[in-house]
């Protein structure tokens, strides 16, 4: 799902993946689409999308439903051309369920990138999530 905010040749969308709890398992790397879709993949190039307009990334939000890392660190990463980025949210014991956020860093882009979102497992531990969204800024 996508809100769009603005009129133009530069206007924001936040784009909204809602999953039925979707778990990310200890020590497991998957990919998702940041279409606002629940696509999932075990590979990059599965879910990843190219960029038609230069975008501003920014506002990684995610509501975390449950939380039971106990060792290490589990992560949500955007990654622009197949690099981790420094947008992200980190889960570690300490986390609670609820909003996570990461409203500090962005991620300019051109036309043609391509951008996913890696998810990562920590060492020990499991988190489920039920919504991600990410801002757009584009033009």
């Amino acid at each position: 799902m996508a809100e769009t905010y603005g009129m133009g040749k530069h206007y924001t969308q936040r784009v909204t993946n809602v999953v039925a709890a979707l778990a990310v398992l200890a020590a497991a790397t998957t990919y998702i689409s940041t279409e606002g879709s629940q696509a999932l993949g075990v590979t990059e190039a599965q879910v990843e999308r190219k960029l038609s307009q230069p975008t501003v990334l920014k506002n990684l939000r995610v509501y975390v439903s449950a939380m039971t890392v106990a060792t290490g660190t589990a992560s949500l990463v955007v990654r622009k051309n197949g690099v981790d980025t420094t947008l992200k949210v980190d889960l570690t014991s300490g986390s609670s369920t609820g909003w996570l956020e990461d409203t500090t860093h962005s991620v300019s882009c051109a036309a043609g990138d391509t951008i996913s979102i890696k998810l990562v497992g920590a060492t020990v531990g499991a988190f489920s999530f039920t919504t991600l969204c990410i801002d757009e800024v584009v033009g």
